[in-house]
């Protein structure tokens, strides 16, 4: 029996569901950061629908890094927002951390159930070595008789 296929390790597959759940996340909030970019940059018409819900949800998502750098105006009415690409930035910095850390704790994980593995199947072992000698009749207290030598 494999320990990495053991039906005991439902948290490593928890845990990979995370991993996909904030990359999938992640992913949004920076493709919403990159159409806002894209928007600002080609001076897209805010009244437009998609635009206007594009710029309310990349407000929200660069908020915490809207007063790091001053957004550059060119005279056409394009904008280059550094707030942007910074957040865009910061979430995927964040995600491949969130990635690191499970993938740490799930490494853990599969490493004491390997070693509850092992560790069960040295006690099987012993078991078997103890019904084997019952059944020779040789008592539990004494060693195993040597191997017969072999010839060269």
């Amino acid at each position: 029996m494999n320990p990495e296929y053991d039906d005991g390790l439902g948290g490593l597959r928890f845990a990979r569901v995370l991993v996909w759940i904030v990359y999938a996340l992640v992913l949004f909030a920076v493709f919403v950061l990159g159409f806002a970019f894209f928007f600002k940059l080609t001076d897209a018409n805010p009244d437009a629908s998609f635009v206007d819900w594009i710029y309310g949800m990349s407000d929200t998502l660069a908020a915490p890094f809207r007063e790091i750098w001053a957004a550059t105006e060119s005279d056409g009415g394009s904008v280059f927002d550094w707030s942007l690409l910074f957040a865009m930035f910061m979430y995927l910095l964040v995600a491949i951390g969130v990635h690191a850390i499970i993938s740490a704790i799930d490494r853990r994980m599969l490493q004491r159930r390997r070693d509850q593995w092992a560790l069960r199947q040295q006690e099987l072992e012993a078991a078997e070595v103890a019904r084997n000698r019952q059944t020779v009749g040789v008592p539990n207290d004494q060693p195993p008789p040597p191997p017969p030598p072999t010839a060269y």
